[in-house]
This record gives structure tokens, sequence and C-alpha cells, in this order.
């Protein structure tokens, strides 16, 4: 059996990881609103690589739309959130992704070393 130890892209599809220490992903977080972090709570994962946390946060588009975080399959009130209290939940929803990867550019950008960005593909 053939394993991929990375990613596999093709001009459809894009695939996202973020990777940031919790220091550096707190700095993210304070650049969201109040409603983008509740959502972005529940879409980043923890783990420990050798002794440094992290939070991992990471999304896949294929060509048909499927996120790997869909917010048809989000729970709004597991989060604190009152889906009929936003105009647009699905906008709101990929609005915190995009805001948060965006942060986390800008922070790594500017200097912060406790990010890792890694983008595969257009999406296009």
């Amino acid at each position: 059996m053939k394993t991929r130890n990375s990613f596999v892209s093709n001009s459809s599809s894009s695939s996202f990881v973020l990777v940031a220490t919790f220091e550096a992903h707190d700095k993210i977080m304070a650049k969201l609103s109040e409603t983008e972090q509740k959502i972005m709570k529940h879409l980043i994962t923890e783990n420990t690589f050798g002794n440094q946390k992290v939070k991992i946060f990471k999304d896949y588009c294929d060509a048909g739309g499927y996120y790997y975080h869909d917010p048809d399959n989000f729970d709004w009130e597991k989060a604190g959130i009152d889906g009929d209290d936003l105009e647009e939940p699905c906008d709101d929803f990929h609005e915190a992704k995009y805001h948060y990867q965006t942060a986390a550019e800008e922070l790594k950008e500017e200097g912060e070393d406790g990010i890792v960005i890694e983008k595969v593909g257009d999406g296009g």
C-alpha cells in the first residue's frame, strides 16, 4: 500500500494547515470578533510536538465546494452562538476561517515565529 506523507494537490482543490504555538494562537484570536473566536475555538485542535503544545487549524476545499469544516454541520449551540442572531451564518462561518488565516499571515509577516502555514493548490 502506498502512503502519502505530504499534501496532494490538483488545480481543483486546495488545502490549508496552520500550526501555531499557544502564544501565537492567542495573538491571532485577539484580532477576531467575539463570534469569530467562538467559531474558531471549535475548529482548532491541540497537539504536542516534542515538548511544544500547539494549536492546529486545517481546512480543505474541493472543486465541488466541499469543505473540511462545513457550516451545515457546525454545532452553533455548542459554540455558544444563536444562529438566528446571525444574518448569514454560512458567510459568518467562512469569514471566521478567512480572518483567522489572514490574521496569522499578518502576524507571520510582522515576524511572529510561532506560526507555520502550509497551503497547497489554488482552489480553482
